[in-house]
């Protein structure tokens, strides 16, 4: 069966793993799935390199306004998904698609030039053959040492360790990958990305569910309450602990900051720490402020398998 493709008209490059596009006379961003290029402008939470300049420079070749360029949402056709474009939003509202130009996949070229790893933070892509091709490219840049495999060439000095981002993305991605197996064979359970209309319907009624979710940051609400964010903007969704100065409220911070949580504060700095970063957590659904919010008040509560 042929993924979900769509046609569309460049509207403007915005660096080697974003473009913008029309759909419909309606303006998009895409962030372009399995890369992720060395940034080109300042504002992000990673260095602006050298190479992060040229990698933009090369997209900016290949994505010239007007365009056409193919969009694939790497997901079997059906009817539901060729109308629903919401479930394949990033947490910031961008489209996420796999692009092909000129009759060329875009995200194999990229990797194997060196411009970006085979990027598999959120999970690797699902259709296989993109996955292996997309996994030899990386394979064959590295033992080429090309492009940001060899930092100090590229940039003067190591910008970024992608051995030790490498390893933390694959963990991830295998957490991932049994998500969707456990989801393909009947699990019932809920993912805020792809779910968020389901979840907001069980808050408003306070019922009761399981949900795979990443754990992204934590935050103290007050003495004695605390949240856990998922990162997302358009999907706000967070995990609400009710007590953590009581022992199972101790206990799951813990669990929750050693285990799981990848981000937190050093010295007054944003951190990432490689953690699992992505679980299941069972509790009551509410609303708060107009989100949505699961309730967990212990380590029980949490689970890295479904």
């Amino acid at each position: 069966m042929e993924n979900v493709r769509m046609q569309v008209e460049v509207e403007q490059p915005i660096d080697g793993d974003t473009v913008r596009v029309k759909i419909k006379d309606k303006s998009e961003s895409v962030r372009i799935q399995a890369l992720d290029t060395e940034e080109s402008k300042p504002g992000g939470d990673k260095p602006v390199t050298p190479w992060g300049r040229k990698a933009s420079e090369h997209a900016a070749m290949l994505f010239t306004p007007g365009k056409h360029i193919t969009l694939d949402f790497d997901e079997p056709q059906n009817a539901k998904v060729r109308l629903d474009l919401s479930r394949f939003r990033d947490n910031f509202g961008r489209l996420l698609a796999l692009v092909f130009v000129d009759g060329k996949d875009f995200q194999e070229h990229m990797i194997e030039a060196g411009y970006s790893p085979y990027f598999c933070k959120y999970g690797n892509v699902r259709t296989e053959d993109y996955h292996r091709r997309y996994l030899a490219a990386e394979r064959l840049a590295q033992s080429r040492r090309t492009g940001l495999w060899d930092q100090v060439a590229v940039n003067g000095s190591e910008q970024r360790n992608y051995a030790a981002l490498g390893a933390w993305w694959s963990l991830r991605a295998e957490l991932i990958d049994g998500y969707r197996r456990a989801r393909a064979n009947g699990a019932n359970f809920l993912n805020p990305r792809i779910d968020f209309e389901a979840i907001l319907d069980l808050a408003e009624r306070n019922e009761s569910a399981t949900v795979f979710t990443e754990f992204s940051e934590y935050r103290r609400l007050g003495s004695r309450k605390a949240m856990v964010d998922i990162g997302s903007v358009a999907q706000p969704f967070s995990i609400f602990i009710p007590d953590i100065e009581v022992p199972r409220g101790q206990a799951l911070l813990s669990l929750l900051s050693l285990r799981y949580i990848s981000e937190g504060t050093e010295g007054g700095h944003t951190v990432t720490r490689p953690r699992r970063s992505y679980g299941y957590v069972k509790g009551q659904l509410k609303m708060f402020n107009g989100r949505p919010e699961i309730v967990a008040d212990g380590p029980e509560d949490v689970s890295d398998l479904p």
